[in-house]
């Protein structure tokens, strides 16, 4: 999925103080591109991914994802079209606590109203990201590292082109951060789009391209060379 951003502005109001997160920010991602949103706490990075994946909408300027303005759906439009186009992994997991691993899985595939076998297809998912022996583990007994993988394989269920994640290596130690990098680099070599942030350059360095935030503004972006 291509994404295109076009002078998108955003402004939070909680009572009388007006915050911009996002000023004018401009960006155009190529189909399959794997692309690190970078910068500092603050610069407008969660924003953006929350704009891409349709969470939320800009104080004005537009988001195409595909051809789709999605910054001028309703809120029940942007939560269907994001079910069927759209992986979202989060820095906090979210994953339901009193579901076990295949059952995270399975309960997208289930809100969208997906026909077919779900739990063959949850079980492929597990096992593409090497917890297909910790199916039935609730939340709780997983690590970190593992929740995060389950979370991605729910991202996945789906089947979406366009995976958006935002710091989904934040609570993480290195070793676990660099599995998650690699199982998102082996998601964008299925040919998906994948989106993350970031303000670690280790991890950066995994993309394609890079694209760094600097107080709600676009300050500079730099290609990896990272052979496809």
């Amino acid at each position: 999925m291509s994404v295109r951003v076009i002078d998108v502005w955003k402004e939070y109001v909680i009572g009388a103080t007006r915050t911009l997160a996002l000023r004018g920010v401009s960006l155009e991602v190529k189909a399959g591109e794997f692309v690190a949103i970078t910068g500092p706490s603050g610069s407008g990075k969660s924003t953006l991914t929350y704009l891409i994946s349709a969470l939320d909408v800009p104080t004005r300027g537009r988001v195409e994802v595909d051809g789709t303005v999605v910054s001028e759906l309703n809120e029940g439009q942007r939560s269907a079209w994001r079910r069927r186009n759209v992986g979202v992994i989060f820095q906090f997991f979210h994953l339901i606590p009193t579901l076990n691993a295949l059952e995270n899985v399975m309960f997208s595939m289930e809100l969208a109203g997906t026909r077919g076998d779900r739990r063959s297809r949850a079980l492929e998912l597990l096992e593409f990201v090497g917890l297909r022996d910790k199916a039935s583990r609730f939340p709780f007994e997983l690590s970190g590292g593992e929740q995060q993988r389950v979370a991605i394989a729910r991202a996945m269920a789906m089947d979406p082109k366009l995976i958006v994640a935002d710091e989904p290596t934040a609570f993480l130690d290195r070793e676990n951060k660099l599995k998650v990098m690699e199982l998102l680099m082996k998601v964008n070599e299925q040919g998906k789009t994948v989106i993350f942030t970031t303000h670690d350059p280790e991890l950066a360095s995994f993309a394609e391209r890079r694209v760094r935030l600097v107080d709600g503004q676009v300050a500079g972006e730099e290609r990896s060379g990272r052979a496809r």
